[in-house]
């Protein structure tokens, strides 16, 4: 499944002559060539009941923002050959588009064509809002980023096939996750040191492996923040960079990703928001780096706690001895 977006390059036409051409081009029953076109037309958030009416009213409140030149943004979400979608399923689609880019309410005109070999839909969404008349920018212009994750959760949803390396996709838990590359960060020298110690995890990995895509994949502050307490990690500003706790162990976010530097996150995610965190995060549980040899590492655990545990007890005898011989 693919979602793209239509950029014009031209705004020599009126806004109106351009708006009715896309409107009319979408509807249309035939193409250029004769051939049926149209498999199934609706529109939604729109007063009127025929094309005409759709093609006025969105013209109308589209011209009401002066300060845009092309306030209707035309998309095409297409299918692979062999999927057929119904009328149900093109009406979810449509909803979900205009959810997830934060159109919901917005005048929207779309249609389903036959004329290719693969189904598409051609939706035109009117960016101006109905009450304040100011033209919205979907995820501050990051609106394609957010496009790939609208594709995967319909695929999802929908039952439909993914596109060859998709870029993200819904996990065991429904949510959309960035989908991991094969390029993966390593841990470096000195948590590598204590994985070859231990054969446990260390902080730097686990917040690699749960922070990663959290990161990657979030569209606001806030949605960073919740994803990264969900995972049971902790998202911090410290200074002019950024800080990943993992229990009250402190990871450089740039060692998660070099990408994920405060400044770069900050120019994708707009000024940085702090997030509301329970006090009381705890270290997750201990996990093997590898689970070959799962039940020796667990035996190596047990002794370690033993030796420790030996150790504190040895520790409190000899304070008892001291405070004991200070007091003779």
């Amino acid at each position: 499944m693919i979602l793209k977006k239509l950029k014009r390059t031209s705004f020599k036409k009126p806004k109106a002559v351009m708006i009715g051409a896309l409107v009319d081009y979408i509807l249309a029953a035939a193409d250029e060539s004769g051939q049926e076109k149209t498999k199934y037309a609706g529109a939604k958030n729109l007063l009127g009941r025929t094309p005409d009416g759709w093609k006025v009213e969105m013209i109308s409140l589209a011209s009401e923002s002066i300060q845009s030149k092309m306030p209707v943004t035309h998309w095409i979400m297409s299918w692979q050959e062999n999927e057929q979608p119904g009328h149900e399923q093109i009406e979810d689609a449509v909803d979900v588009f205009l959810d997830r880019m934060g159109l919901a309410g917005h005048q929207v005109i779309y249609s389903l064509h036959g004329n290719s070999a693969n189904l598409h839909l051609h939706i035109a969404v009117n960016r101006t809002n109905p009450d304040t008349l100011k033209v919205i920018q979907p995820h501050r212009g990051f609106d394609i980023e957010e496009a790939h994750r609208i594709v995967a959760l319909l695929e999802h949803r929908q039952g439909w096939a993914s596109e060859r390396k998709p870029r993200y996709t819904v996990n065991d838990r429904g949510e959309i996750v960035r989908r991991q590359s094969k390029l993966v960060s390593k841990p470096r020298n000195e948590a590598a040191n204590f994985e070859s110690a231990t054969g446990e995890k260390s902080a730097q990995r686990i917040a690699q492996e749960r922070g990663h895509s959290v990161i990657k994949s979030a569209a606001s502050w806030a949605e960073l923040h919740q994803g990264m307490a969900k995972a049971g990690l902790r998202f911090e500003r410290k200074g002019s960079g950024a800080i990943v706790f993992v229990g009250d162990i402190a990871v450089k976010a740039s060692s998660v990703d070099r990408n994920f530097g405060m400044g770069k996150l900050c120019k994708r995610l707009g000024d940085f928001e702090p997030g509301d965190y329970t006090p009381e995060m705890k270290m997750p549980e201990p996990e093997p780096v590898s689970r070959i040899a799962l039940e020796e590492w667990r035996e190596y655990r047990k002794i370690r706690a033993e030796e420790a545990e030996n150790r504190h007890i040895a520790q409190r005898r000899a304070t008892d001895a001291l405070s004991q011989a200070r007091a003779r």
